[in-house]
């Protein structure tokens, strides 16, 4: 049996997980209940404990795929009720699902030594992955699949404080929270914002012991600022030599992305800086005559940092950039009463735009010539979000706006 026919008879199986009768004619039972093959039972409860075993699997993505089977294939909600449930539509909770199914049948692919049994096609292995790589590929998983959910710091700080706690207390470390309350949204999707709390947690923990970690959030005009800082009488003298910083760079990993970072401050007292983009915090200058394209864009950033303020007229620009403080400006080049290339040289002249990059946003294939004219960046309509976000996060990552 090769790999493709096994991913196609483990999905038959989970959608009839709890149908003895189907499960008996499955051509899986005797491939993995071996000396049970002729009890279905056995190949529901192997399915059972793989799905359950994600459930304590360490790694971002395992807690994603298990909440995907469990409330799909265990609980058997529908697509519509599991998209509910995390916060999703339909169609990306399809491309997970498939995605779920997918890593399921890797594992017991491995587990059971598919590849080597009898009648089994060989197939070229893989190269060895390294750490990096994976990492790589589990933060560009999140970044896809999870760019259009928000979260809310407090909730997630609070989940992960309850999972370090156990931690805490092998090092006699005291948490000390000062979190206001009515924290701004965060532009990070739940799941990256609680690993990369932990993750950090788990970094600075140890290198308190018996000292007292404070930590501490405020508010700034396009982020939040979490900060963690070691108190106690002998912090001054005390070097956090064992803090973990290849923890925080793969928590700074997690948040880059949509914007977060995670620095360390000082190593003595030992300080460390998550920062976290707020939702719609950073204003954007989207100028097309089109209201569909207006429409569609503005859906694209409605869960992101960037807030978009709109106009279908060329004559608004300047106010609208200087009422607003723009950090970008999106420009389509066909419009009606001014042609996109004269509006770009003439932003490029005024005082109050000239430092603001430029996005242009049009169905022209003309990539080349918007960049010889000075345009900061370019997307071809039409556009994905993917790449409509990932233009905005490149142009504003090295400005934040007019002073």
């Amino acid at each position: 049996m090769d790999r493709k026919r096994f991913v196609a008879l483990l999905r038959t199986a989970l959608m009839q997980l709890d149908d003895l009768q189907n499960l008996r004619r499955s051509p899986l039972l005797p491939l993995l209940a071996g000396d049970d093959a002729s009890n279905p039972i056995a190949l529901q409860q192997i399915l059972l404990e793989e799905i359950e075993s994600l459930k304590y699997a360490s790694g971002v993505r395992s807690a994603r795929i298990y909440e995907i089977l469990y409330y799909r294939y265990v609980e058997q909600l529908s697509q519509k009720e599991v998209a509910y449930q995390l916060g999703i539509s339909v169609r990306q909770l399809r491309r997970e699902q498939a995605n779920a199914i997918e890593y399921l049948a890797d594992r017991l692919w491995s587990r059971y030594n598919l590849a080597e049994s009898p009648g089994a096609q060989q197939e070229t292995p893989s190269p060895p992955i390294d750490e990096r790589e994976s990492l790589d590929r589990e933060i560009a998983w999140l970044r896809d699949g999870f760019r259009a959910e928000v979260s809310h710091p407090a909730a997630e700080l609070s989940e992960a404080l309850r999972d370090a706690a156990v931690l805490a207390e092998r090092y006699r470390v005291k948490l000390q929270q000062e979190i206001p309350p009515n924290l701004p949204k965060a532009a990070v999707p739940p799941l990256a914002l609680r690993q990369a709390f932990l993750t950090v947690l788990t970094a600075v923990i140890p290198p308190s012991a018996d000292q007292s970690l404070k930590i501490m959030a405020s508010e700034a005009e396009t982020s939040l600022f979490l900060s963690l800082r070691q108190t106690g009488e002998d912090t001054q003298e005390r070097v956090a030599t064992g803090c973990d910083l290849t923890s925080l760079d793969i928590a700074s990993k997690l948040l880059s992305p949509f914007g977060g970072q995670v620095a360390m401050v000082s190593p003595h007292p030992l300080h460390v800086e998550i920062t976290i983009p707020i939702v719609g915090s950073i204003p954007i200058l989207l100028v097309d005559d089109n209201p569909d394209a207006r429409r569609l864009l503005e859906r694209y950033a409605a869960s992101s940092r960037f807030r978009l303020i709109t106009t279908g007229e060329w004559s608004q620009i300047i106010p609208l950039a200087r009422r607003f403080r723009v950090h970008a400006i999106v420009l389509d080049v066909m419009m009606p009463e001014a042609d996109g290339w004269d509006i770009l040289a003439q932003l490029h002249h005024h005082p109050d735009t000239q430092d603001i990059p430029i996005v242009i946003c049009t169905i022209l294939p003309q990539r080349e010539l918007a960049d010889l004219l000075g345009a900061t960046a370019f997307v071809q309509k039409p556009v994905t979000q993917q790449a409509f976000l990932k233009a905005l996060e490149e142009v504003t990552s090295e400005r934040r706006g007019p002073d």
